[in-house]
């Protein structure tokens, strides 16, 4: 949820009061990326990686912001930054996967979906994309044999139950 007046004025208080302090910042980036003002968020959000590339969660909701706007290569690119730092994070393969299907870009998208599910299986998210892209190939083999392993893994999601038909 976007925070309040009140919200942001504390917040902004806070981070001209400790600049350093990169949660503060953070927050308040992505507070600006939900109300359309993508100006101000990349300017805390590269303040924040001007001083750790490698923070993730700022890559991540910068690369969300791109996304949310319809612009896919500058998502993707905060993605793949992501990558660069932390290769094993699901949300960040999950990210790719978005971005890599929407541009059309299928056989990269599976791979980063199957990629997450290796790393973190427990997480239904990519095996239901995979699940996806098997039916949309007309693989229905592999499609079934995802939403079978879903069913079996996250019984209580009945989204899981309907993308096998039952």
């Amino acid at each position: 949820r976007p925070l309040s007046s009140e919200e942001v004025a504390e917040l902004s208080a806070h981070v001209a009061s400790d600049p350093v302090h990169v949660w503060n910042k953070l927050r308040l980036g992505i507070h600006y990326g939900q109300i359309a003002a993508p100006d101000r968020a990349q300017e805390l959000f590269a303040e924040i990686l001007a001083e750790d590339p490698g923070h993730l969660d700022t890559r991540l909701a910068w690369a969300a912001m791109h996304a949310g706007e319809g612009s896919l290569d500058q998502a993707l690119a905060q993605f793949e930054h992501a990558r660069h730092h932390d290769s094993c994070d699901a949300r960040v393969l999950f990210g790719l996967g978005y971005c890599y299907e929407r541009q059309g870009q299928i056989d990269a998208a599976l791979n980063a979906y199957l990629e997450g599910k290796n790393y973190q299986p427990y997480l239904p998210q990519h095996s239901q994309r995979c699940a996806a892209i098997y039916l949309y190939r007309q693989q229905y083999d592999k499609a079934i044999e995802q939403c079978r392993q879903l069913v079996s893994e996250h019984p209580e999601d009945g989204f899981n139950y309907v993308m096998l038909g039952q």
